[in-house]
């Protein structure tokens, strides 16, 4: 698909429908790039070629990378230092998970 100017957009519908209907993850209503899969509570964020994984439980964060490890050519570059601004993204792992995802 490299060099086609339709690329992108195909490499997001296959990563689309492979998270959706192969890896369970619903499609946030509010924000295209986000996935969530709820039983989980794993978030998914997905822009350009980037991703990024956001759980409270890192075994299962690492499964789902595992996954997608399989399917797709990736490259692993460790925890997020920073996300929009706000540093030490790890520390925000210590807020309890919500009882419901909306």
């Amino acid at each position: 698909m490299t060099g086609l100017k339709q690329a992108p957009r195909a490499w997001y519908e296959d990563i689309d429908e492979y998270l959706c209907n192969d890896l369970g993850f619903v499609k946030s209503t509010a924000e295209s790039s986000l996935y969530i899969l709820p039983f989980y509570q794993l978030y998914l964020v997905l822009y350009v070629g980037n991703m990024l994984i956001f759980c409270y439980n890192k075994a299962r964060a690492e499964e789902v990378r595992d996954k997608l490890r399989k399917k797709y050519k990736m490259t692993d570059l460790g925890e997020a230092l920073q996300f929009l601004g706000l540093p030490q993204l790890s520390t925000m792992a210590t807020i309890p998970p919500p009882d419901e995802i909306h």
